[in-house]
């Protein structure tokens, strides 16, 4: 990855999941902080991974950009809310230049593609569940998973 603010948001993120799930696993499933810190470690999750792919899009663009251009992708990219899903990261791309969506299809198809989709789903959808009021149903071992796949994105 070139862009070594976002690599390092990947990595930080990456290296508190993994704190979170030693933790997890020493303090087991019915102590009673568990269910807090699951909800926390998915929400940081879901959240390191928009900043990351809002900001390798926006640090893109602003680059050469005048001032009206800047202010343009900061209201519409950096400070929009969107839910991280693989497709919602491949419109954003496809909407600036098809060739970095076709770049970020190449790279995609040199690792698993539909394992990270599946997981990026599953992890933004256990995000939206509880958000919205239901009960957190992501698995404490998917957390390690989570982990893996927040290091696996900062290669893109």
């Amino acid at each position: 990855m070139n862009n070594k603010d976002v690599k390092k948001i990947l990595d930080d993120c990456r290296a508190e999941l993994d704190g979170i799930y030693a933790l997890l696993t020493g303090l087991g499933d019915g102590a009673n902080p568990t269910p807090y810190i699951k909800k926390y470690a998915v929400i940081r999750a879901t959240g390191s991974i928009e900043t990351a792919f809002k900001q390798s899009i926006a640090d893109k663009i602003d680059k050469d950009s005048h001032a009206q251009v800047k202010k343009f992708i900061k209201r519409k990219v950096r400070d929009s809310s969107c839910n991280p899903k693989l497709g919602m990261i491949e419109n954003m791309l496809s909407e600036f230049d098809d060739r970095w969506r076709a770049r970020f299809d190449e790279q995609m198809a040199l690792d698993d593609k539909p394992r990270l989709k599946g997981a990026l789903t599953a992890l933004v959808d256990a995000r939206n569940e509880f958000a919205h009021g239901g009960a957190l149903t992501y698995q404490l071992t998917r957390h390690c998973s989570i982990s893996k796949m927040v290091s696996g994105l900062s290669k893109y």
